[in-house]
């Protein structure tokens, strides 16, 4: 009976964290490469795919970025030309 009741609760649990989850984003996605060797074992690599990590750029933020420096903006101008470039205006 112990056993049952055990099994019950954790499927309660992990049901719950999975309905919790986010939805997935539209946020880039982006692949890593990670190659690792440990003293006494092969060398082992893992792609990782998912969402763009922190601080990646857009496409449209670089391209905004390329014409600002072209016509010379800094400072605040520069965060204000920013993101009016990224919104279309």
């Amino acid at each position: 009976m112990r056993v049952l009741i055990m099994a019950t609760a954790a499927t309660v649990l992990m049901a719950g964290s999975a309905m919790g989850q986010a939805p997935m984003s539209k946020a880039p996605v982006a692949t890593t490469t990670t190659t690792t060797k440990m003293a006494g074992r092969p060398k082992t690599t893992v792609t990782h795919v998912g969402a763009a990590p922190k601080g990646a750029r857009t496409e449209a933020s670089l391209a905004c970025s390329a014409s600002a420096d072209s016509k010379g903006v800094h400072g605040k101008d520069r965060e204000k030309f920013m993101r009016a470039c990224k919104k279309g205006k």
